[in-house]
């Protein structure tokens, strides 16, 4: 069953076209990542995909229904690079998670941090005193506790150090499949994608210009750029 659906997607900023006649579609629990060099409308076509702007040209559907037009409650979400500043410095942790819920449910809120193995010590704090990789774990939970059909998620390690990029990984690895949620994995970190993701869009000049099942594309990637791409990072051990 598809979820989510980006169908001829073009986004322009004054002149300058982002997304090129871009076409994704996100099935129950499948997580797809999308890849390409920086620049290449990898951010912009997430944020319209989750309606976060609209098209100049094609349409978005959420279960076969137009973005636009259907009240999501918490169905769709999205992880953001930057967790500093995807949380309300103005909430506490426990706060900030539980906004998306439609009535407080203590016990789950409470569930959900330790879910994404937050200590408790923390839930009561603004999220500043944090570290980077508990806020984005803090994110995580605030996009999971709604019980969402579909995730969205651009650059989640980005702004992490090489310590806490693993446990992340890890974590939307493990919450991914227990609740079957349909998730978007946007990176330019080929090694991460391979981890997570069971097919591989790669984005360039705006437009997808290749999309694989994740070891085909590996192992016999058909365009030039997915080809540079892939050389330009180290073998993956064991692969």
């Amino acid at each position: 069953m598809i979820v989510l659906e980006g169908k001829n997607l073009s986004c322009r900023y004054g002149k300058v076209t982002a997304v090129q006649a871009a076409s994704l579609t996100l099935s129950v629990g499948e997580t797809i990542g999308l890849v390409g060099e920086s620049g290449c409308g990898k951010t912009t076509l997430a944020r319209t995909l989750v309606g976060l702007r609209r098209p100049e040209e094609g349409q978005v559907l959420f279960h076969g229904d137009p973005l636009n037009s259907k009240r999501l409650s918490g169905r769709l979400q999205m992880v953001f690079q930057d967790p500093s500043a995807s949380l309300n410095p103005r909430r506490s942790v426990w706060q900030n998670v539980a906004v998306p819920l439609q009535t407080a449910d203590e016990a789950h809120i409470a569930a959900t941090l330790r879910r994404v193995e937050l200590p408790e010590e923390t839930w009561h704090r603004p999220p500043a005193t944090l570290s980077g990789g508990q806020q984005q774990r803090a994110a995580i939970a605030r996009a999971f506790i709604a019980r969402p059909d579909c995730i969205v998620c651009d650059e989640p390690v980005s702004f992490l150090d090489m310590s806490a990029r693993a446990g992340i990984i890890n974590l939307l690895n493990k919450l991914g499949r227990e609740d079957g949620v349909a998730m978007l994995v946007i990176s330019h970190d080929l090694r991460m994608v391979y981890t997570l993701c069971e097919k591989i869009a790669v984005m360039d000049g705006g437009e997808i210009v290749e999309f694989q099942e994740t070891k085909a594309l590996f192992s016999n990637p058909q365009h030039e750029k997915t080809k540079a791409l892939l050389a330009a990072i180290p073998p993956i051990p064991g692969r």
